[in-house]
């Protein structure tokens, strides 16, 4: 990948176009020489994207997190109902992945002013991914559990619920509760 920073989309998609191609022509068959064997037709896919959050929205051309209207790659909650419970209902329908893949084909032959458009109003943008006859943006797209838990759930269970509730008094000092779990914690 470039450096020193970590890569933008369009980076991303001239660092992943190898692997698309090489994917292409996997779909296809590709004659391989097998060890112990006759020479035999290869088939390939990708079958997800397995990376942290920030990653994932960059691979698959999704807006970022803290997107006003599209903030999740998986569902169609907006920014205001993140950190409500209605963000959280059954009722919110998943992204059609159809859709995002028809958003993402415009946006790949527009100009720069409409593509900034298509992500505004669609939550997508063109990510070389999309060439694979089999990829789907959303479906296809494994959640982080170090984002989602471990710095989400986990993170705002402890500072919230454990340490702003009282739950876990600092007083007494080295010996109190707060500190003797800071120091368990701290040892991992």
């Amino acid at each position: 990948m470039p450096g020193p920073h970590e890569p933008n989309t369009d980076q991303l998609n001239n660092c992943l176009e190898p692997d698309v191609r090489e994917f292409l022509q996997l779909k296809q068959g590709v004659k391989m020489e097998i060890h112990g064997r006759p020479p035999d037709m290869v088939y390939a896919d990708c079958i997800c994207a397995n990376c942290d959050t920030p990653a994932a929205h960059k691979f698959n051309g999704s807006a970022g997190h803290s997107h006003d209207f599209h903030p999740c790659p998986y569902c169609a909650v907006n920014i205001l109902d993140v950190d409500q419970m209605s963000g959280y209902q059954e009722e919110i329908p998943d992204k059609d992945d159809d859709q995002l893949l028809k958003y993402a084909f415009k946006s790949r032959d527009a100009a720069p002013g409409r593509q900034s458009v298509i992500l505004r109003d669609n939550g997508i943008r063109w990510a070389i991914f999309n060439l694979l006859s089999s990829w789907l943006p959303a479906s296809k797209t494994v959640l982080d559990f170090m984002h989602n838990i471990f710095l989400g759930l986990i993170c705002h269970f402890f500072t919230t619920v454990i340490f702003k509730s009282y739950m876990l008094s600092g007083v007494g000092g080295i010996n109190s509760p707060k500190q003797r779990f800071e120091t368990i914690i701290n040892a991992i």
